[in-house]
């Protein structure tokens, strides 16, 4: 059996389960690190900026530097969904996923080793954002490889499930951050985190990536030789035309809603809590770390549930949850911020907020969108519709800038989430149920599946 991320004979059925377990893992794990890598700078850039700038550099412009390293990252994740991504769908998701991982982080392992504005002056902030926009293309084609490598090797009474276990990788990736970003300010106090603690938390990403690679190793996949008769184009030109142009389109409102959802419900909730509403900052923290926790409980019995249910009603429910429960608890945060009868209300209702407005996506949206695209496009339409959604969603502050010319500007947010999940509703609406889909092996002797308009 070859240990390279080749192709690979076919195993025994005692080697093949081990192997199947090892691609659903190495899925799940990828996008761990994905959610990882993408939230480092924003967690750790800003108590270390003054290592990369001048001591003299307004404080504006060190916070305007460290939302230009997170923002140029998104930009670059769709150029890396559209070029790198259908990689996936020609030479195997195992290669996808094992190339993607080992360049995005070998660029975050080498942000470690960077000199500061006293060896290179403003050449240590070009490299910077230079190894972003790296990490940022290559990011953008993770999430297809992962998503399809782990559903595809999953049986169909469990995708649901294992679904949701995809879909939390990136916000369980977001909590471990948490955490070492915690421990890393405890052994590096004060300026010793500006000097070299801060190198800790991209260091530990190689880690992970070591993991993941050693996993990808073993992992079976689905053979995609038997294919070539099915390609008419190039995936991203199939994606973009024809029936697959309108899966693309239904599927873009659902992911354009989870990040319009996932943007305001948690992004932007310390800045409104701190900077609009003076909540005490300790506080927040806690509040974020038990709204994670309760999203990765919670969506995993969603995402089970959703094999009984059907991911449809699973989606539409979810969407109107997010529009009527979700910005209703939001909107009792703010009054219970503004009210200034303590924490606890507000802790109360910003947790019931978070956590109910992203349990629909983390616990079905992996799921049905693997289910939608069939497997000789899955990467390239998984990654494409999951980063171009992200775009338009990125700009939100923009939005809230203009919308608090016409209301109270703390009741902007209810706006914005209250689109994102009438995005989701109206987009898993217009498309069919998907859970009898086969995905995998299957999917060779059937006709093509996922593709229904």
């Amino acid at each position: 059996m070859s240990n390279e991320l080749g192709a690979t004979p076919a195993p025994q059925p005692t080697a093949m389960r081990g192997q199947r377990t090892r691609a659903i893992l190495s899925g799940w794990l990828s996008m761990l690190l994905l959610g990882y890598d993408q939230q480092l700078p924003t967690f750790v850039l800003p108590a270390a900026m003054l290592f990369f700038v001048p001591p003299t550099l307004p404080p504006a412009t060190r916070v305007t530097l460290v939302n230009l390293f997170y923002g140029i990252t998104a930009v670059a994740n769709p150029v890396g969904s559209l070029l790198i991504a259908p990689l996936g769908d020609r030479v195997g998701r195992r290669r996808l996923v094992g190339l993607c991982i080992t360049t995005f982080t070998l660029g975050t392992v080498l942000i470690a080793a960077l000199p500061g504005y006293a060896a290179w002056g403003y050449g240590a902030v070009a490299c910077l954002l230079l190894l972003r926009v790296v990490t940022g293309v290559f990011e953008g084609a993770v999430a297809g490889g992962a998503a399809a490598l782990s559903l595809e090797q999953t049986e169909r009474p469990q995708r649901g499930l294992i679904g949701a276990l995809v879909g939390i990788g990136l916000t369980l990736g977001v909590l471990i951050l948490s955490f070492v970003q915690s421990a890393t300010v405890a052994i590096s106090p004060g300026r010793a985190f500006a000097i070299w603690g801060w190198r800790l938390p991209f260091l530990f990403a190689g880690v992970i990536a070591v993991v993941v690679y050693l996993l990808l190793r073993n992992a079976l996949e689905v053979d995609l030789t038997s294919l070539y008769h099915l390609r008419r184009a190039s995936p991203l030109r199939e994606v973009f035309s024809g029936r697959y142009l309108r899966t693309f389109g239904q599927t873009f409102l659902i992911v354009l809603g989870f990040f319009f959802t996932v943007d305001i419900a948690v992004s932007f909730v310390p800045s409104l809590l701190i900077g609009y509403l003076h909540q005490p900052p300790p506080d927040i923290g806690p509040l974020l770390i038990a709204s994670q926790v309760g999203i990765l409980v919670l969506s995993i019995g969603y995402g089970a549930f959703s094999q009984r249910l059907g991911r449809k009603p699973a989606l539409v429910g979810g969407g109107i949850g997010v529009a009527v429960l979700g910005t209703g608890f939001y909107y009792l945060m703010i009054r219970a911020a503004d009210a200034h009868h303590g924490f606890g209300p507000v802790f109360a209702f910003g947790w019931l907020a978070m956590t109910l407005s992203l349990i629909p996506y983390s616990g079905v949206l992996f799921s049905y969108l693997a289910e939608r695209f069939p497997i000789h496009i899955r990467a390239t339409g998984l990654s494409s519709v999951f980063s171009l959604g992200g775009v338009i969603p990125g700009f939100y502050s923009l939005y809230l800038f203009g919308l608090g010319r016409v209301m109270p500007f703390e009741y902007t947010p209810l706006v914005l989430l209250a689109l994102g999940g009438v995005l989701t509703a109206v987009g898993a609406a217009l498309g069919p149920e998907t859970r009898a889909v086969e995905v995998g092996a299957a999917e060779l002797t059937a006709p093509l599946p996922g593709a229904q308009a």
